[in-house]
């Protein structure tokens, strides 16, 4: 009876030594790429802020990928595979729908600038009408209330009413455009496309295409006698600096649900320039960007 009680304790002793090796036998790492991805996956909801962080729901993807795979080789030293998984699933819901969410808006704000373009301002650079022209330049709540004829008189008291180089000098381009569409009276303007849009800032920005057709005659048949009149010189020079194509930079502020467009600026003759988005200098709080006064 005493053998057996001894051997039964020596018995229970052994294996309460042999149990931590055995518990650290059974231990899992985590592996870090799991841990990663699921980070990355909740990080790659700012998707929707801002198209940077595709890179982060892309990223979350193939790391939780590569955190499974890795597992499923060592499965008895590594683990992690819920958190990888989330991770991937995190990366794709959010990845995929920014990416949806931003292609519908996209093209929503290309309608919108195409209505703007066909129902607004093409009618008006058709008509001639360069005070209209200039005051779709204005931000919405500069024109708010105030005609463009009103407008247009009260750059005339800043620069002076006989000051006609001036003007078209602040005029820019659509004055320029608009003096050949007086020239040439046949001269008809249609809307061609979007050519492209970008986000500034906060502030949406759609670049629009306008082909002019032009008459199909290039010249005024004047005659041997005339062809060498001041006239007949200006009006070829006219026909070859003159373009096909004018650009229209046009910006967006939504109002509750209502847009409020704006001309940022025209591009004539369009070459095929883009439109580059611009940064603004960060103010430093005195009113002016960095570099001082």
């Amino acid at each position: 009876m005493g053998t057996h009680s001894t051997m039964s304790t020596l018995g229970s002793e052994i294996s309460s030594l042999d149990r931590p090796d055995n518990e650290l036998s059974s231990y899992r790492a985590i592996t870090p790429p799991a841990v990663i991805s699921l980070l990355l996956g909740v990080l790659s909801a700012l998707s929707f802020v801002s198209h940077t962080f595709w890179i982060a729901a892309v990223f979350a993807v193939i790391l939780g990928v590569l955190a499974i795979r890795a597992i499923s080789r060592q499965p008895d030293a590594l683990t992690g595979a819920t958190m990888a998984h989330a991770g991937i699933a995190l990366g794709l819901i959010f990845g995929l729908s920014s990416l949806v969410w931003g292609v519908v808006d996209n093209l929503m704000l290309q309608r919108r600038a195409s209505t703007f373009m066909v129902d607004r301002l093409l009618p008006i650079l058709n008509e001639r009408d360069l005070n209209a022209a200039l005051y779709y330049k204005e931000e919405p709540a500069t024109r708010r209330g105030v005609t463009p004829e009103e407008f247009r008189a009260k750059i005339e008291r800043e620069i002076g009413p006989n000051n006609q180089m001036m003007f078209e000098q602040q005029a820019g381009a659509v004055a320029k455009l608009n003096r050949h569409l007086l020239e040439e009276k046949d001269a008809k303007l249609s809307f061609k496309k979007i050519e492209t849009t970008v986000i500034e800032g906060t502030t949406p920005v759609a670049l629009a295409l306008v082909q002019i057709n032009w008459p199909q005659e290039a010249a005024h048949d004047h005659g041997e006698a005339g062809h060498d009149s001041e006239a007949e010189k200006a009006h070829e020079e006219m026909l070859r600096e003159r373009g096909e194509m004018l650009g229209v930079v046009l910006k967006n502020r939504r109002e509750g649900r209502r847009d409020s467009w704006w001309v940022e600026s025209y591009i004539y003759p369009y070459k095929g320039q883009g439109y580059v988005a611009t940064v603004k200098p960060v103010d430093d709080g005195h009113g002016h960007g960095p570099g001082g006064h």
